[in-house]
Order: structure tokens, then sequence, then C-alpha cells
């Protein structure tokens, strides 16, 4: 069966019509269209276009003071996720779906999600390895999920780490400057991520 021309000239053109803003930043290329809807290559975790963005890549999460649990590195293969906060966890971007990856250099037996709304009530989708869930938040309510892992992707033959991929998202969202703030970003759910060996 033939390709779609009008879906296979749109990977291309993307690059092609604005060659320099491509080169500066190849990790934006992912973040819609055909690529959206491909699989990340896991073994290669270390060559993807993202790791050009000091922002979206090698993000030290865990590891929290007090709790003994493992720390960790992520990766976020899209522009939907805000820069980790002080607390190690993160904001989806409002109405957006952030897909992150999750690299250990162990097996880990769960994955703990706790969600947090921000000032309107939004539903979020949860997932990691195949497996998801949906939560309803209200405003400024918090809930913990958690998955069991499966065996994860070993990242490189060379070196002992695994990997998972996982996606959240939000179904509303809010700017903390109509609420008091000065930041203007336009926020969906908080989420920290504890992983469990």
């Amino acid at each position: 069966m033939p390709a779609d021309p009008a879906h296979v000239g749109r990977v291309p053109a993307v690059a092609c019509l604005n060659p320099f803003m491509t080169s500066f930043r190849p990790g934006q290329i992912a973040d819609r269209g055909l690529f959206r809807l491909l699989p990340a290559e896991l073994t290669l975790v270390d060559d993807w276009p993202i790791n050009t963005d000091e922002t979206r890549r090698h993000i030290w999460f865990g590891d929290n003071p007090g709790m003994g649990d493992p720390g960790f590195l992520m990766y976020f293969l899209d522009g939907n996720a805000y820069q980790r906060e002080a607390d190690k966890s993160f904001w989806v971007k409002g109405e957006s779906r952030a897909e992150f990856a999750i690299k250990t250099d162990r097996p880990m037996r769960r994955a703990v999600f706790t969600l947090t709304a921000g000032e309107v009530a939004t539903d979020v989708r949860i997932a990691i390895s195949g497996r998801s869930q949906r939560i309803h938040l209200d405003a400024g309510a918090s809930q913990q999920v958690t998955f069991a892992l499966d065996a994860g992707t070993p990242y490189h033959k060379t070196t002992h780490a695994l990997v998972w991929i996982a996606s959240a998202s939000s179904s509303a969202g809010f700017a903390p400057l109509f609420y008091g703030s000065n930041d203007t970003r336009y926020l969906g759910v908080r989420v920290k991520p504890v992983l469990v060996p």
C-alpha cells in the first residue's frame, strides 16, 4: 500500500522550510505532527535530538531528603512540561500531554506519581509502560497514583541502565498570574515522580 504523500511530505517539509530553526532546535521537530505518533527509540536515549536542550535532558529527580528513594534521570520528549521545581516535581502545561522518559541504573518495582491540581479542577491521565490511570482532581486537590513497573528497556549493551516511557496529561489549565502570583505560565497538573526499588 503506497504511503500518503500528504503525510510523508510533512516530515521533511518542516526541516526544509525552516532549516536554521531545525538546526538550532532539532528536538522541537518531535513536538508535533507525525513524530508525535512514533515511539521513542529507547536504546539510544543519549542520542535523541532533545539532548541539545539542557532543560529537557538529564534532569535529576527522586533522591528526596528523608524518603530514602533512589534518584533517577528524566528526559522530556516534548515541550509540554515546565522545568523541574525545587521539590523535584514538574508542571504539565494546561490542556496538554507531556511525554517523558525515566532512566535508572537498576531495576525498579513501582512508580508513584503524586498529582496535584492548581487553581482549577482537571481530569488527569497518567501512563507508564503501556498502563494508564485516569483521575479527576478538584482545585487544589492531590492524589497518589501507583504503577507496578515492568522490567524496563535496557538502555545500552555496555551500560547497565533501564528506561521507561511515561506521559501525563491535563484537561484544563490556569495562569497563576490571575490568582495573585507573578507566574505567567499556563499550568495544568503538578507531577512528583518517585520510584521504589
